[in-house]
């Protein structure tokens, strides 16, 4: 954890590191040494320093809010996320990380700013899935994301929201009571960011192939032709992930109508039809 918090240094120089000199330390005195002997003139030891005490005070804040670091080795993280290019090397995680071992969920996804039926829709999806035992995966987004995760919650059903930013900082905060909810009703909240991590658009990017590893279905409620939802459907696609267009017999969303004119996915008057 401490090596990602040195500047330029991400998941895959660290696994190309790690597989010619191996595992990085616990222990500080070893890994500066360890990073030292790899890039001899590339950080000093307060840089050193400082990402190590910087890491030390993220897991201190996830412990906090009773959420906790998982990596590659463990059982729990899953497997699917090794069909993605740049797998994260380390995720946070509160709640039951349980559904990470099970069945493919299903995603649904959307608009931040939908019409009343794509709302009515992304709830009722939930429920349907929460009806059926089946984990609903998204976003926490506004929108068609808050929409369906509460369609899951409010009927007694299990749900993992893949977040952009850290644990300890929903976005949006008025999702704060949701993400709560989703932990107490047994599901999940899950990020690859850890605390003090600066919130940028590509984050949202990396997130939705998070989304679409974790999905059987990804279900497009309503859609931008260029949304974020978009992206999702686009890595669901690179996974062999199946893709359907939620709504009725011409959806209104230019998303949803490429999806269909492209062949990229079927169309489902319910989420029942996937079931």
């Amino acid at each position: 954890m401490s090596a990602l918090n040195l500047p330029g240094i991400g998941n895959q120089r660290i696994r190309r590191l790690e597989s010619e000199y191996g595992e990085l330390s616990d222990q500080i005195n070893r890994w500066k040494k360890q990073i030292i002997r790899v890039w001899p003139d590339r950080f000093s030891i307060s840089q050193l320093d400082d990402a190590w005490e910087l890491a030390k005070r993220q897991t201190d804040e996830i412990e906090r809010i009773q959420g906790r670091i998982i990596c590659q080795e463990d059982p729990e993280y899953p497997q699917v996320f090794f069909q993605l290019v740049n797998p994260p090397l380390l995720l946070a995680i509160a709640g039951q990380s349980g559904l990470l071992q099970r069945e493919l969920g299903i995603a649904l996804v959307g608009t931040r700013e939908p019409s009343d039926g794509a709302l009515m829709r992304a709830f009722q999806a939930g429920a349907a899935c929460a009806a059926h035992k089946r984990v609903v995966v998204s976003g926490l987004a506004l929108g068609c994301d808050t929409q369906a995760h509460w369609g899951a919650v409010d009927h007694g059903g299990e749900t993992i929201a893949v977040l952009p930013g850290p644990l300890s900082r929903v976005i949006p905060k008025s999702n704060a009571r949701l993400a709560r909810n989703i932990v107490e009703q047994g599901g999940l909240l899950l990020s690859e960011n850890f605390p003090g991590t600066a919130v940028e658009p590509y984050h949202f990017v990396q997130r939705n192939r998070l989304i679409a590893a974790l999905s059987e279905w990804v279900v497009v409620v309503e859609a931008s032709r260029d949304s974020g939802t978009m992206h999702t459907v686009r890595r669901g696609s690179e996974l062999s992930r199946k893709i359907a267009v939620l709504g009725a017999e011409q959806p209104e969303s230019l998303g949803c109508q490429w999806i269909l004119r492209e062949r990229k996915g079927i169309r489902i008057k319910s989420v029942q039809e996937i079931l």
